[in-house]
């Protein structure tokens, strides 16, 4: 019917007492993508990074270990021609081929050779070089994948540390060529107190002062999902008279490992704590973060989780959890928030348009009333963020085993479930409510939830969102 074999699944709308199709909204997605590059990489000591590249445009999903507790939460999605701010690769002075004769000292190196040369290969949209600079530098030429040559000077009337770039609007998901020429004097300003020197610097306390660099900084970013959100899971839960969220929200840490995460790429442990920074490394088929922790209640256990987070090479994140009892607890206290699985936080000014998989539609309306979804009660399965303006732009999650996902066999909703927040100034966030008020479970009580999400650039995404329900 719609030309897409996963993407639309007959469900019992228990609401409305009659079968209707729905739209798997990240089935659509995978059916309409394909990544030419898979990459991973850090840029920081707890930060991991999972980029997909088609042509100009990245996907880059990042995961950072809360300061608040042990949790690894998926902190933020990016799309465009360039995740924002984030250091793709690293060449430090001893990755880099030079001729000629160089002096070397730390951090700072020069030659004043005519002709000597430096050269690296790098992915990246922007390409940058740190140097030192003084009343003695001379002129680099740059060529970049043999193209025209840039001029760049390294002198300065005063000696000064310098961050140049030396190239940007690259094709990220390319490595480029990179070959610096000293050509000697700038002609504008000739050395004082000495011959002309090629300046270069490498201080590896910072990624942004290396030898050469390269980040994902483009000029079309989109954050699509809030940073400040778990979008996989949070469940609010009370133990005598102390009440939190699980995991951290609010500064409030409520996480601690039983074992360290396991990250496996395509089917090989690998210990992320020996990665390099600024190295980035392929991947083809998935990337998989395991995580055994307790849930904590003021400093009471109350539950042990398993929570795997999968990234396929379709871009899909799937999430299966599981939580177990230790003790008798409530989530979802009278008058405060229950627990989810899954959310969609959208980034306000992003994309304002939610599709529910049975066509209902919401637009942000920025006034801080929250809304419903009321045809289904707890029968939707997948639910897509979409924009009129950024009409390329999509962003969805999927719920599956719903049975077990929706709690569909021990609790029956006669209520909407699925609802969204209309925060006027950060974002439109959609939840599925996976709990009803003061639900107390039992020690020894297993839930376990499994969902996919989604985000990818298709052109015009909004208008054939839509149009599925024509």
């Amino acid at each position: 019917m719609f030309g897409f074999k996963p993407s639309y699944l007959p469900r019992i709308n228990k609401k409305n007492g009659y079968q209707q199709e729905q739209i798997d909204f990240v089935g659509f997605i995978e059916d309409k993508t394909k990544y030419s590059k898979k990459m991973y990489w850090k840029n920081s000591t707890d930060g991991f990074h999972v980029g997909l590249f088609s042509g100009n445009d990245v996907i880059t999903h990042s995961f950072k270990k809360e300061p608040e507790d042990d949790f690894i939460k998926w902190i933020k999605t990016i799309i465009g021609n360039g995740a924002s701010q984030t250091i793709l690769q690293i060449k430090a002075m001893a990755d880099l081929i030079r001729t000629g004769v160089w002096v070397d000292s730390t951090p700072t190196c020069y030659t004043a050779e005519l002709g000597a040369t430096f050269s690296a290969s790098l992915y990246g949209s922007k390409l940058y070089f740190y140097h030192y600079s003084d009343n003695r530098g001379g002129v680099w030429r740059f060529v970049i994948d043999d193209g025209e040559p840039i001029d760049i000077s390294t002198w300065a009337s005063v000696g000064t540390y310098v961050k140049g770039i030396i190239m940007d609007g690259l094709n990220p998901s390319v490595e480029h060529t990179v070959v610096a020429t000293f050509m000697g004097d700038d002609p504008l300003n000739p050395p004082t107190g000495g011959i002309s020197r090629g300046w270069l610097s490498d201080d590896a306390s910072y990624d942004t002062k290396r030898a050469v660099y390269s980040d994902l900084t483009g000029d079309t970013n989109y954050g699509i999902l809030t940073t400040d959100s778990n979008r996989d899971f949070a469940f609010f839960a009370k133990y005598g008279v102390d009440a939190n969220f699980i995991p951290a929200h609010s500064g409030v840490g409520s996480v601690v490992k039983i074992a360290d995460p396991v990250y496996t790429v395509d089917n090989v442990v690998v210990d992320i704590n020996t990665l390099a920074i600024g190295n980035p490394v392929d991947w083809e088929n998935s990337i998989t973060i395991a995580q055994h922790f307790y849930g904590t209640v003021n400093v009471t256990n109350v539950a042990e989780f398993w929570l795997t987070t999968t990234i396929t090479k379709d871009g899909t994140i799937k999430t299966d959890g599981k939580m177990q009892a230790l003790v008798d607890f409530m989530i979802g206290p009278v008058g405060l928030p229950r627990g989810y699985a899954p959310m969609l936080p959208l980034n306000n000014g992003v994309l304002e348009t939610v599709v529910s998989s049975f066509g209902e539609t919401r637009v942000n309306s920025k006034d801080g009333v929250s809304s419903t979804f009321d045809n289904a009660y707890d029968e939707t399965i997948s639910v897509c963020g979409v924009d009129e303006t950024r009409t390329d732009l999509i962003s969805a999650f999927a719920i599956d085993h719903i049975a077990f996902t929706n709690r569909q066999r021990e609790q029956k909703s006669t209520s909407d479930i699925l609802w969204a927040n209309n925060d006027p100034s950060l974002y439109l966030k959609v939840y599925n409510d996976v709990f009803t008020p003061e639900t107390n479970l039992a020690t020894g009580y297993v839930y376990r939830w499994h969902t996919r999400h989604s985000t990818a650039k298709i052109d015009n995404a909004y208008s054939q969102v839509l149009n599925l329900f024509d």
